[in-house]
């Protein structure tokens, strides 16, 4: 059975054992989980159809300095938040953050809105938001998100190593 939850709620449940496996964004406490990493994606710019970004093919982060960007929150979306501070300080990009969201869904709907740009993962093209164009942007490395199958380290469901194989396989 899939359950959609939070990454605390999947920590608690898979330390309880409730769940068997999670489906995570690092960092991931090796002591008391085993992972693989299933998916690696870039990021693209969710920029109003309007931008004079959403004009150019393909950006890099240095056409993000000073544009008015909708941020990942610190506290409910830290490693898309942290991921992005890397990324800009590393370039010497300073974009001015006009918002802290949590969620990718609610970053597109204030891009649609026209209140900022946002950098997402490439995933997030397939939510079909309309009024917002989607740009590949160049990063280093080009493919900075990351996501993880994670469990807990003892797990004896028997149907779990052949389920991570399987997905490893795919």
């Amino acid at each position: 059975m899939l359950k959609e939850m939070v990454t605390g709620d999947q920590i608690e449940a898979l330390l309880t054992g409730t769940i068997d496996l999670g489906l995570l964004r690092p960092p991931i406490d090796r002591r008391k989980f085993e992972a693989v990493r299933i998916l690696t994606e870039p990021l693209v710019a969710a920029l109003p159809a309007e931008h004079p970004l959403a004009a150019q093919p393909a950006l890099r982060l240095a056409d993000l300095d000073q544009t008015d960007l909708i941020m990942y929150s610190p506290e409910g979306a830290r490693y898309f938040h942290d991921l992005l501070i890397g990324l800009f300080n590393a370039a010497s990009v300073a974009p001015h953050y006009v918002h802290y969201m949590n969620q990718i869904h609610s970053m597109l709907a204030l891009v649609r809105a026209g209140l900022g740009a946002a950098l997402v993962p490439e995933a997030a093209t397939s939510l079909n938001f309309t009024g917002v164009a989607f740009r590949p942007v160049a990063t280093e490395p080009d493919c900075p998100v990351e996501l993880y199958l994670i469990w807990r380290t003892g797990n004896d469901n028997p149907v779990l190593p052949l389920f991570v194989e399987l997905c490893k396989a795919a």
